[in-house]
């Protein structure tokens, strides 16, 4: 009955789990985005923007357009990247074209020459290799032989060597004067690779505020920049287009301390972070990626908080209803089988004791029957004192079941005598192991010969011989064991205690065992059972020394 319970309540757990789930998902509005991006305008995020350019100044302005407007010369910002196919691919935006119009052209230049990098195969790329490598030669000449260098080496492109280092990076580190001075270098600082500048900028000691702010930028953020996205997010900074310049200078940016943004935004219900492959966005603006803010998120939460603990309160009292009408159903089955051991009681009682009598006086006569009337007559006798067993186990049950359990603690002396001679009244096959020092306790003796003949006797009629009470003392304490050589089917104690819980070679009615745990837990006493072999400890705290 138990196991059916608990297997009840899990699928009653499920099913609540699963009411919980789709309300959330209705109450929540997933939209087709995912969940807890709710639906909602985007219309004020421009604002918020507009916003921050008129009330902060920014720290600098960046013209890409014009740092690395050189032929070829976007291959420092990006070793993929080269104007001149940009160009050849689509026409150049003109200032006669709108920023939008514009702003699609360059958007569409870039992603095209991108996609025909990736397309492009080694023999296209050959011809700027053979460059890349008679510039690498005539450089490494120069440094070995000395010579003169061509006035237009480092302004011409290939700008980038096989290896992936900027020629003028290279010049800097192995040249000679004026390649390796900090006047030569300020005046070169867009033909260094991006990697390459804040080394440069630290060892020279160069304060140049633009340069700096591009040194930060990573690859992929290089690559939304030249794309001409409107925003650009870094660790660091925000990049801003400034849309003014788009038509003489399409890649002008204002760049912005991200903190003063992100104090910004406090204010909004909205946040601001720099995209990932997987992110759900409520809408994507060049490299950010904008969503709902915590506090508004939490806003939302409270509008429906009333109805969530409405629906909590509805389960909860339906876990409730369930819970007491379980316990309602298991007390009115323990009322009915307590009744039930009543009448039989008191029925059995009566009629019990008038075959005992009869038994008695049979017994009286015994001398007078042939062998096989000796035999039955002791094989009823055997019978009426079982049913007798049966009568009085019922009756310590229902007296257990009420609380009604009385201790009478006497001090008994030694308990080595008295177990000794329990042992030997029980049965003369128990084996008992005794304390080497004896010791009094203190303990209920009708009590305590009650508990050991049950363990005692269900150790006969359910386990194997030797049946062994062993006695043994620590630590203050007394532990008093019944064993049997056999193997118990049940597999712990709370178990095997259950009321009419009994083995299958068993003929009583399966109280035994649930008598003696409610004494023993009434008493204080504590109990411990082991499988293999079967073994019950009881454990005395009050003893004293014989």
């Amino acid at each position: 009955m138990r196991i059916a319970w608990i297997k009840d309540c899990i699928g009653f757990l499920c099913a609540i789990l699963a009411t919980v789930s789709i309300f959330s998902y209705f109450v929540f509005a997933i939209s087709e985005r995912g969940p807890f991006f709710l639906h909602g305008s985007t219309e004020d995020i421009a604002p918020i923007l507009n916003s921050f350019r008129q009330a902060h100044r920014p720290i600098v302005e960046v013209n890409f357009s014009a740092l690395y407007g050189g032929n070829g010369q976007f291959q420092v910002l990006h070793p993929l990247l080269d104007m001149r196919n940009l160009r050849s691919r689509e026409e150049n935006p003109t200032c006669s074209d709108d920023d939008e119009t514009s702003t699609v052209k360059l958007e569409q230049m870039s992603r095209g020459f991108i996609e025909h990098l990736n397309e492009k195969s080694l023999d296209d790329e050959f011809p700027q290799k053979k460059q890349a490598n008679r510039k690498l030669e005539a450089l490494e000449q120069f440094l070995n032989r000395g010579g003169k260098l061509p006035d237009d080496f480092v302004v011409t492109p290939p700008f980038i060597d096989d290896w992936g280092n900027s020629f003028a990076y290279l010049l800097t580190q192995k040249g000679p004067p004026p390649y390796n001075e900090k006047n030569w270098v300020e005046q070169h600082l867009s033909f260094f690779k991006i990697s390459e500048l804040e080394k440069v900028l630290n060892k020279y000691q160069i304060n140049d505020l633009k340069y700096w702010t591009i040194s930060h930028l990573a690859e992929p953020e290089i690559e939304d920049i030249v794309k001409a996205d409107s925003l650009v997010v870094t660790k660091d900074y925000l990049f801003l287009k400034n849309q003014s310049r788009f038509g003489f200078s399409p890649l002008s940016y204002w760049v912005y301390d991200i903190r003063d943004f992100r104090i910004e935004l406090k204010n909004t219900k909205y946040e601001l972070s720099t995209f990932a492959p997987g992110s759900i966005c409520l809408q994507k603006t060049g490299n950010g990626c904008w969503t709902y803010s915590s506090k508004h998120a939490m806003a939302y939460l409270f509008k429906y908080s009333v109805a969530i603990v409405v629906l909590i309160g509805f389960i909860v009292v339906i876990c409730l209803s369930f819970y007491f009408r379980h316990l309602y159903e298991k007390s009115r089955e323990q009322n009915k089988n307590r009744l039930a051991l009543q009448v039989l009681s008191h029925e059995f009682r009566t009629p019990v004791s008038s075959m005992l009598l009869m038994i008695e006086q049979l017994s009286k006569k015994q001398k007078e029957f042939d062998i096989a009337d000796q035999d039955l007559l002791t094989r009823i006798s055997t019978e009426v004192f079982r049913l007798q067993r049966i009568i009085e186990v019922s009756k310590t049950y229902l007296q257990t079941e009420s609380h009604r359990v009385h201790f009478n603690y006497i001090d008994i002396p030694s308990i080595n005598s008295w177990v000794s001679d329990f042992a030997s009244e029980i049965n003369p096959d128990v084996c008992c192991e005794l304390l080497p020092n004896d010791q009094s306790i203190k303990a209920d003796p009708f009590w305590l010969k009650f508990i050991l003949s049950n363990l005692v006797q269900n150790a006969f009629l359910h386990g194997k011989p030797a049946v062994f009470i062993r006695l043994n003392d620590k630590d203050g304490k007394v532990k008093i064991t019944v064993e049997d050589q056999g193997k118990c089917e049940f597999n712990s104690l709370n178990q095997m205690t259950d009321a009419f819980v009994k083995s299958s070679r068993s003929k009583g009615m399966g109280l035994g065992l649930n008598i003696v745990k409610f004494i023993l837990d009434d008493w204080g006493v504590d109990i411990k059972f082991s499988k293999l072999p079967t073994s019950f400890s009881l454990f005395f705290s009050e003893v004293k020394r014989g």
